[in-house]
């Protein structure tokens, strides 16, 4: 049964399963450092912080 697979197939195998696991881990735990190199910016979820000055007054209208 060990001499169906040859070292080249079996080399070939690993590699592609090395390539998909750290893709995986790389994904899963750096992905906005991923993105970050693609040029894409994390948003988050923070409030716009406005002067109170430029707030109307709800009773003015």
């Amino acid at each position: 049964m060990m001499q169906i697979i040859d070292w080249t197939g079996y080399c070939k195998m690993m590699s592609l399963l090395l390539v998909l696991y750290y893709g995986f881990i790389g994904a899963k735990y750096f992905k906005y450092e991923l993105l970050n190199v693609f040029g894409i910016k994390r948003v988050t979820n923070q409030k716009a912080s406005v002067p109170v000055n430029d707030m109307k007054d709800p009773v003015e209208g």
